[in-house]
């Protein structure tokens, strides 16, 4: 269906287009994954944090986690 696949072909352009703004890495069987880093300069981080969203939600939503200054920060995140 010429329909079925101009639509698809549009879609994907579309999201290309908006994935092209954020940083991503081309996966094993082709697709692409965008990713947000935020938080403290890379060379002064002590721990990594990766967190991955569910459907019906994205990169760009907020993440808010407790201060580690006010927890314990090994109970709250696990050295990598």
């Amino acid at each position: 269906m010429p329909g079925k696949n101009s639509k698809t072909s549009a879609v994907a352009e579309e999201a290309e287009e908006v994935a092209g703004a954020s940083p991503r890495i081309k996966l094993a069987d082709g697709r692409h994954l965008a990713y947000r880093e935020s938080g403290v300069p890379k060379n002064k981080a002590n721990y990594k944090i990766i967190m991955v969203h569910g459907f019906g939600s994205s990169k760009e939503m907020s993440f808010l986690a407790p201060q580690a200054s006010r927890f314990d920060s090994i109970a709250c995140i696990e050295k990598l």
